[in-house]
């Protein structure tokens, strides 16, 4: 209904015409516990580099949406960093950030994925750096450490009263994985393409060491409450670690 409500509420102003709705998701949904998500068929959830807890489900809606695309499937690779380019690009705006840069900051990795959306293209990303322990340059992903032993594959209906273990072995010595044959992750073709698992780490080692975090506080280092986050900052919450 209140999705109903904010569409019937553009078309009575006229904006409908010139108005994006985006539904993403962040991440995959978390299986353990009594959360109840159910990535199947995908391996692993939320907190794994693994693609039920990296690939999700996003739709667009809108009167900006070219008719001959509403209804068509796209599936193509893209980060939910994307939107920022994509937003900037409909707005007629740079999305490079000068101010920015001059202070020392990195640029964005955001790429614009609207000509993907409008007109089925092909996406400008190749590579996506999923963590510290995965990478995917398409078809081919490399995924690192033992991931939490949380990279298990649930049935079609979950919870089912099964106990889950967070005993996966996982990818200790690194595990390389075809997406486009083997978007379960099933199948490790380290022993098969030596050369190409390596090549995937070197990439990730590089693009590493470029990395950059804020040092904003409090950070996900020193937790503070929700009230106490918001009261420094103007009444807005951000990502943060709490304690109550």
């Amino acid at each position: 209904d209140g999705i109903g409500n904010i569409t019937s509420a553009l078309k009575r102003k006229g904006m409908f015409d010139k108005t994006l709705i985006v539904f993403s998701s962040d991440n995959g949904g978390r299986e353990d516990k009594d959360f109840g998500g159910n990535n199947y068929p995908l391996r692993g959830m939320k907190f794994t580099d693994f693609e039920g807890g990296t690939r999700t489900a996003a739709f667009v809606s809108g009167g900006v949406l070219p008719k001959s695309r509403r209804g068509q499937t796209q599936s193509t690779v893209s980060h939910v960093a994307d939107w920022y380019a994509t937003f900037s690009y409909l707005a007629g705006v740079d999305p490079f950030d000068h101010k920015a840069v001059a202070d020392g900051l990195p640029p964005t990795d955001s790429l614009n994925q609207w000509h993907v959306i409008a007109n089925g293209g092909k996406s400008p990303r190749n590579v996506t750096v999923l963590s510290s322990d995965a990478i995917v340059a398409f078809p081919y992903k490399v995924v690192l450490s033992k991931q939490g032993g949380q990279g298990w594959w649930t049935g079609p209906v979950h919870p089912n009263g099964t106990k889950i273990k967070d005993s996966d072995h996982g990818c200790p010595n690194g595990c390389l994985f075809d997406l486009d044959q083997d978007p379960g992750e099933h199948v490790d073709l380290s022993g098969k393409l030596p050369h190409v698992k390596q090549g995937l780490i070197q990439q990730l080692n590089t693009i590493m060491a470029t990395a950059y975090q804020t040092s904003s506080t409090p950070g996900y280092t020193k937790c503070t409450t929700v009230n106490a986050y918001a009261a420094a900052h103007g009444n807005f919450v951000g990502p943060l670690c709490t304690k109550g």
